[in-house]
């Protein structure tokens, strides 16, 4: 059967939609997954919660480079651009609150998803501030750092024909709404944007369109019910058609 490889954070993974946290139901809700249905692909959501822009694109080549890409297609939902990618001393259980992924190897956990907001367990707690500050002082970085995952994927993808479909599920670029600088506009210009929803636009973004059209937040985190992924799961299939995705 046809395959739809989802890879993304903890909305692309339905946290919440149903039950706390993950589950297997959150996932089968979820806007990649309704989105699967809809071109009569099998999903395999490999999303992860608290993943990291790396982490979203390591995903993705790690899984074509060991499975079969034949009749494979992939989306690809960026999250925050405030999350850093980091080798760590330790191994980092990614598994605990991702109990459900269709993915997941257990070299993964020799990363740590640093997210600017996220203050840690143990003794991780004394070890990220740096870290955090380094998030907080260097925006352009941080940008430059995500553009160059899209530049990366998107260039693998296509180089192996692999259809693919990128979006945002929270702030990418320009993330308050500032001039962009030019060392970042440089890289921006490098992204195919005919293959990705809205890459530029932080209002249509996943999470922050449908809080601002009156939908509340789920859960303990940024995440969202049944309807708006239903919803998002419709715009994506008509960006596809209108695109002319025929592969998708």
């Amino acid at each position: 059967m046809k395959k739809l490889l989802i890879s993304g954070c903890s909305n692309a993974a339905g946290f919440d939609i149903s039950d706390k946290g993950d589950s297997h139901r959150n996932r089968g809700k979820s806007f990649g997954n309704l989105l699967a249905h809809k071109f009569n692909r099998e999903p395999i959501n490999a999303a992860l919660g608290g993943a990291t822009n790396n982490s979203i694109t390591r995903i993705v080549i790690d899984y074509c480079e060991n499975n079969s890409t034949e009749d494979l297609a992939v989306l690809i939902a960026y999250t925050d651009i405030d999350r850093l990618d980091v080798p760590w001393t330790t191994e980092i259980d990614h598994t605990h609150a991702n109990t459900s992924s269709n993915y997941y190897k257990n070299i993964y956990s020799a990363f740590n998803h640093i997210n600017v907001n996220w203050e840690g367990l143990g003794e991780e707690r004394a070890l990220l501030p740096p870290y955090h500050d380094f998030i907080n002082h260097n925006p352009s970085y941080m940008e430059i750092n995500g553009a160059t995952q899209t530049i990366l994927l998107q260039n693998y993808l296509e180089n192996r024909s692999i259809p693919y479909v990128m979006c945002n599920t929270m702030h990418m670029y320009n993330k308050f709404d500032l001039d962009v600088p030019p060392a970042v506009a440089l890289y921006r210009d490098w992204i195919n944007t005919q293959y990705y929803l809205n890459p530029f636009d932080n209002s249509r973004c996943f999470y922050w369109y449908y809080r601002d059209q009156g939908y509340d937040s789920r859960g303990d985190y940024w995440h969202h019910g049944e309807e708006p992924h239903a919803l998002y799961a419709d715009q994506l299939e008509s960006f596809i058609i209108e695109r002319g995705i025929s592969t998708f």
